[in-house]
């Protein structure tokens, strides 16, 4: 059975959702429908002790059941999958060389201080972070944490490749969307005139109108009752979630300064690694 020749591996709320999306419509790549199979992740000491709170589902273990993710291949030409985690977890690159060595990377990077905002609205909805914004940004934080790219980016770079990674940027996805996923298909090999479809944005951000509610749906009594729930009760229960949801206000001034200043470093080191121009993210406003 077939492995995959390409893996978007981050970063995490950097569009991956919709690139996953948006390459599966190609008629000749085949995605997993499983996005997250987290398998070259799995017990990582350092992903096991700093995302245990977020109860990751590593569901995909051994290599066999990796593979048959793949089992429904037939003559498509580029294979892959997209796990965010990958960027994150130190043992996910040398897993990789190990299994699958020739591989295609994608990664996705967006503005280190709105990636750490869209990471915190995410363990905000999930339970995970608390309201009060003039607390949310510790250093230690996962999503603050997140948004340091170079030593994450360099341990791929030192184990693969150029011609193996393809770096894009969320901006370009956002403004110039079918003119990167065409760049995907001619990276991945397959027929870069067929026109993507690119219906719309996956994932886009939120926060909860009520935080007691948001409470309530992410408390484990409330998970482990919404499987036994029947239909029209599920139904019920998502359109309470989703009424419950409304468009985040911007990251205060003051916050974001902090946050550009803390990555200024580290931004021109990754500019530098990928050989883009990132010097709009080294504007500090």
């Amino acid at each position: 059975m077939t492995l995959p020749n390409f893996l978007i591996i981050g970063a995490a709320k950097a569009g991956t959702t919709s690139l996953w999306r948006y390459l599966d419509n190609h008629p000749q790549i085949f995605m997993s429908q499983i996005k997250e199979t987290l398998f070259f992740a799995y017990q990582d000491p350092y992903i096991m002790a700093h995302w245990s709170k977020l109860d990751l589902p590593f569901e995909i273990t051994s290599v066999e059941s990796y593979r048959n993710l793949f089992a429904g291949v037939t003559d498509e030409i580029a294979v892959g999958e997209a796990s965010p985690i990958y960027l994150e977890s130190p043992k996910a690159p040398e897993r990789i060389k190990k299994i699958i060595p020739g591989v295609k990377l994608i990664a996705s990077l967006r503005h280190p201080v709105d990636r750490a905002y869209s990471g915190y609205l995410m363990h905000l909805r999930n339970g995970t972070a608390g309201p009060d914004i003039e607390k949310a940004f510790d250093p230690e934080a996962l999503y603050v944490q997140g948004s340091f790219y170079y030593e994450k980016l360099n341990r791929y770079y030192q184990l693969f490749s150029r011609d193996q990674i393809r770096i894009c940027l969320f901006d370009e996805l956002k403004q110039s969307t079918e003119q990167l996923i065409k760049d995907l298909f001619s990276f991945l090999g397959v027929d870069d005139t067929v026109k993507p479809v690119i219906d719309h944005q996956h994932n886009v951000g939120s926060i909860p109108k009520l935080n007691w509610l948001n409470a309530l749906s992410n408390h484990q009594l409330t998970k482990q009752g919404y499987s036994v729930l029947p239909g029209f009760l599920k139904s019920a229960a998502k359109k309470m979630y989703h009424f419950n949801k409304t468009i985040p206000p911007e990251l205060p001034h003051h916050i974001r300064r902090q946050l550009q200043t803390m990555y200024q470093d580290d931004i021109s080191r990754v500019q530098d690694l990928i050989q883009k121009d990132l010097s709009g993210w080294l504007n500090t406003g």
